[in-house]
């Protein structure tokens, strides 16, 4: 999963960083850098963003099964904040459609 930062300006590998949160901020650090990917009103909100990052994490989901694209996302998606491509979809009757790529855009509040 990457990670696209609250301003935008800086796209990071969920899988290849360490995450943390320290009072209303969120960080990456990777080869010793550290950033800033969000920085929100209260502890509280930073709290509740950083949960949802791990909570949006998925390497693949793979679903079997003739469903709506809406009644995908309500059972894999578990945030507003990511976005999901379907990289294989077999056919309308019959189909195996796997997502993978997510993308998380930390929330602008």
């Amino acid at each position: 999963m990457r990670i696209v930062s609250q301003d935008r300006n800086l796209s990071v590998n969920f899988d290849s960083c360490e995450i943390w949160m320290q009072n209303r901020t969120i960080y990456r650090r990777v080869n010793g850098q550290s950033d800033v990917i969000g920085s929100y009103d209260s502890p509280e909100r930073a709290a509740e963003v950083f949960e949802d990052i791990h909570r949006a994490y998925a390497p693949v989901y793979s679903i079997s099964g003739n469903f709506s694209e809406e009644e995908i996302r309500e059972m894999l998606v578990k945030s507003p904040n990511i976005v999901a491509n379907n990289v294989i979809g077999v056919s309308d009757a019959q189909f195996v459609t796997t997502y993978s790529d997510y993308v998380y855009y930390m929330p602008e509040k």
